[in-house]
């Protein structure tokens, strides 16, 4: 497989040999643009950590204000496992990044319609499932918690329990 142009012919055998993971072609990409090294890969995952407390820090600010989305922020930037996955050359940062992404797009979409906020929602899961296939059947429990999240503005427990059953349930439905 090493040496092979990636035409149609060959692309079937390079998935076979390979997968279809999109952190491997991440991967593959950025030690394109800047040589290989593992140091190089510690770098991307680094960054793929940052952005998700970026976004934990957008959405929890659309849905709580600035001083909640701050703390969300940190707390998720700085949780020890994302920082201990975005130090090693694993595919976890990617995962938890477009976790995240999922929820933040489909959230900007429903405020804003955007075209690209719905395609955004729509790829996140096909980059989850490449990542990690076991997700597929879960695939459904992002959007819906940030759908019921965009529609709830009470903060009292009784909404945070209604949501969590209903997640629940969903899950239990998914999966059996």
């Amino acid at each position: 497989v090493q040496g092979r142009l990636l035409i149609p012919e060959n692309l079937v055998e390079l998935f076979d040999h390979y997968g279809f993971g999109a952190h491997l072609y991440l991967f593959a990409v950025f030690f394109a643009l800047f040589g290989f090294s593992p140091f190089a890969l510690t770098v991307l995952n680094c960054l793929l950590g940052t952005v998700t407390g970026l976004m934990a820090y957008s959405m929890t600010r659309a849905l709580a204000g600035s001083w909640a989305g701050r703390v969300a922020g940190v707390l998720v930037t700085f949780f020890p496992s994302l920082i201990f996955w975005s130090i090693t050359n694993l595919k976890d940062s990617l995962f938890i990044l477009f976790a995240m992404v999922m929820p933040w797009a489909w959230l900007r979409w429903s405020r804003t319609r955007s075209v690209w906020m719905f395609l955004l929602t729509l790829a996140a899961p096909v980059v989850l499932w490449t990542t990690r296939p076991q997700f597929l059947p879960a695939a459904h429990i992002l959007p819906e918690c940030a759908h019921s999240l965009t529609n709830f503005r009470d903060s009292s427990r009784a909404g945070v329990i209604a949501l969590k059953k209903k997640t629940v349930k969903r899950t239990f439905d998914a999966r059996y």
